[in-house]
């Protein structure tokens, strides 16, 4: 009885957790480290806008909605062929089926698929697929202009004009987003003439692609699909002019690269800004396989709001994410449901003042959004900042905190008003904190400055001190200290003496070694704990504006250090002897080591770099980490020549089939373990099977 109690009584509280979680899970944004964190509520449902609330009458099919600068919506109703009208409470005005042309006749709306008011210019665009046109009109639905193209403007043989959504400038300049059209925005001027495209998607070949064409045939290059932009699906336009567009169809391995959102000029630059974690692509934690829901984010909208930034629709996972102007997302929140807040098939997105309001395409309704308290806080704490309040800013945040303590917007939006004031410390408290470097190395670079200018004679008396010490040492000390050395007869010391000789005379200390016998196999073990161990001291004391965790990672040092290693040496041995070289286990062992040597020497002085260099000056660990790389791969070349006694050619050859090995190695082991996995689960069965017939 007690048995059964405890297990209803865990079933409830399980229950109870699982909803708990659920019903936060609307809302949450990511961390520095692109992890997936749940927020308080950033938004609240105001209102469920349907038929029995507007009286619209039954929608179907609805493509687009936009809001007037006064709060009017209107929404492109397609396949009833009509543009609905509601007032700023989100109440039925009119519907819009037909337009009226200079005769006062009136035609018959067919297929419009988007709508833009532009409430200064008092006009109406109804991009109308179906009539190859784009309407302009006044509140009188009388027609002041039709826009349209031909082949002979487009220069496009069997061109047919398709728009399906439409934006629209503050001087009047029209973008319209066109079906079939991959060579960008198309462009119209106030007058209505076409003038040209803005902006067309980069084109990213494949490194499949680009192998293909490289090895195929004149014929077959041709026959092959040519490389082709993807379209845009979606277009809005800021109050400055510049204009938005998303993009559905991304890479699946590589959405940042593809751009699925941009913010473009009407040349075509894009200059949207990207946050600390990158180009905005939606959610970074998607399922590549194994998921009824896999692949990146897919945006079919964008809404631009001046008070904190944009918020797109992701329609694969039927989420909102909300973004500041510097590319950094504020919060995420809906999901695939029919509950009030969540969303069967959203379809276009608008924003005005704080509310955020969603088209759902097979519910038929308008959800209406409001920030929550906690939202206004992160939207007023942004605005502060850009207001020069710089003390309400950092009031605001910390409220913030005190909400939700692990939000790292929040410890960067103080770092930043912290620079402001020139408080540099407290800055790289909060900003490390956060996880954002660019900022972090400001206020570092500051920081140091004043620390500099206000111990520049403790400096300067501490380095002259150093080096009077080290010219006494060097002229009175060292050679009775080189003289009762107790490790001078030893050969482990000997040989990592030798490692000085390889690194100036390679050729000479590798023949030496192979031939005089001289370096020793304790020397190169040596060698590679202390590679190992820097390697550590790497992890834990790298500076924070360089990457440092200031954690200790051990699969990673051993993916950095031992692995390689063991796989050079085994690889090498093993092509060298298939090509005849001379090199024993042992000398391989040996010369890779002492070809390291460079390397893990460099690597002491690029750890202090980077807790003394901001990341503006990050070309100087460039440079000495490419110095490092390069002389230790040229003491390779001239070890593997060598101890196998090749020529150039050879050298080179052996060297380049040892890392297509060791990658071949990695691939069988890899393949190995999955067989493995998978007869042990096999076993597992069978054996579960049998247990439970007996």
């Amino acid at each position: 009885m007690k048995k059964k109690f405890r297990i209803i009584v865990s079933l409830i509280l399980s229950t109870i957790l699982l909803s708990s979680v659920f019903a936060s899970a609307k809302s949450y944004t990511y961390n520095y480290k692109k992890e997936a964190v749940l927020t308080p509520e950033a938004v609240t449902v105001a209102a469920l806008v349907d038929d029995e609330y507007a009286g619209w009458g039954t929608l179907s099919g609805p493509e687009d909605i936009q809001i007037s600068e006064s709060g009017e919506v209107y929404i492109a109703d397609t396949l009833n062929a009509r543009i609905v009208h509601l007032d700023k409470n989100y109440h039925f005005v009119e519907e819009i089926k037909s337009v009226i042309n200079e005769a006062g006749e009136e035609i018959a709306l067919k297929n419009p698929k988007g709508v833009f008011c532009h409430e200064e210019f008092g006009e109406v665009y109804i991009a109308d697929t179906s009539a190859n046109c784009v309407y302009v009109i006044g509140k009188d639905r009388v027609i002041k202009r039709i826009l349209t193209a031909t082949s002979k403007e487009t220069f496009k043989d069997n061109f047919v004009f398709l728009p399906e959504k439409v934006g629209v400038d503050y001087a009047g300049r029209v973008f319209i987003v066109a079906e079939n059209v991959f060579d960008g925005l198309m462009e119209f001027d106030i007058q209505g003439h076409f003038v040209g495209y803005a902006g067309a998607n980069k084109v990213t070949p494949s490194l499949r692609d680009m192998f293909y064409r490289l090895i195929a045939t004149e014929e077959s290059r041709s026959a092959m699909q040519k490389l082709i932009p993807v379209e845009f699906d979606n277009i809005d336009v800021d109050s400055n002019g510049f204009i938005y567009t998303v993009t559905k169809i991304v890479s699946q391995y590589d959405p940042a690269g593809d751009n699925p959102i941009r913010k473009q000029t009407v040349k075509g630059i894009n200059i949207l800004r990207s946050g600390d974690l990158g180009v905005p692509i939606g959610d970074f934690n998607y399922p590549f396989s194994d998921s009824l829901i896999t692949g990146p984010s897919a945006f079919v909208d964008i809404s631009v709001n001046n008070e904190y930034g944009y918020s797109v629709i992701d329609s694969k996972r039927n989420r909102v994410f909300v973004y500041n102007d510097a590319g950094e997302i504020l919060f995420v929140f809906g999901g695939k449901g029919e509950t009030k807040g969540y969303f069967s098939e959203p379809i276009a997105i608008e924003s005005y003042g704080n509310r955020i309001l969603v088209l759902d395409r097979n519910a038929e309704t308008i959800t209406v959004f409001e920030f929550t308290d906690y939202g206004k806080l992160i939207i007023d704490a942004e605005n502060a900042y850009l207001d020069g309040e710089y003390d309400t800013s950092i009031e605001k945040w910390q409220q913030v905190l005190k909400m939700n303590s692990g939000l790292d917007i929040a410890y960067v939006g103080i770092g930043k008003n912290l620079i402001v004031k020139s408080e540099y410390k407290e800055a790289m408290e909060y900003l490390k904190t956060g996880g954002e470097t660019t900022y972090y190395s400001k206020a570092f670079s500051a920081y140091r400055k004043d620390l500099i200018g206000t111990y520049i004679y403790w400096i300067l008396a501490v380095v002259l001190v150093l080096v009077i010490l080290i010219a006494l040492y060097l002229k009175f000390l060292h050679k009775k200290v080189k003289e009762k050395n107790p490790f001078k007869d030893k050969d482990w010391y000997n040989g990592l003496k030798f490692s000085k000789y390889i690194m100036f005379h390679p050729f000479d200390g590798f023949w030496d070694m192979q031939h005089e016998k001289k370096g020793h196999m304790s020397s190169a073990f040596i060698i590679y704990g202390a590679l190992a161990a820097v390697m550590i001291l790497k992890e834990q004391f790298t500076g924070f504006a360089f990457g440092g965790t200031g954690r200790f990672n051990l699969i990673a040092v051993i993916g950095m250090v031992v692995l390689p290693v063991f796989l050079w040496c085994l690889c090498n041995w093993s092509v060298t002897t298939l090509f005849d070289g001379d090199g024993s286990p042992k000398a391989i062992i040996m010369a890779t080591a002492y070809a390291l040597v460079p390397y893990t020497i460099c690597q002491i002085p690029i750890i202090i770099l980077t807790n003394l260099l901001s990341a503006q000056e990050a070309s100087i660990i460039t440079v000495l980490n490419i110095v490092a790389l390069a002389w230790s791969a040229f003491l390779i070349f001239c070890g593997m020549l060598t101890i196998h006694q090749y020529n150039g050619g050879q050298t080179i050859l052996t060297i380049i089939v040892t890392v297509v090995g060791m990658f071949l190695v990695l691939f069988l082991v890899v393949l190995l373990y999955n067989l493995l996995q998978q007869l042990i689960i096999f076993v597992i069965s069978i054996y579960n099977e049998i247990v439970i017939r007996m």
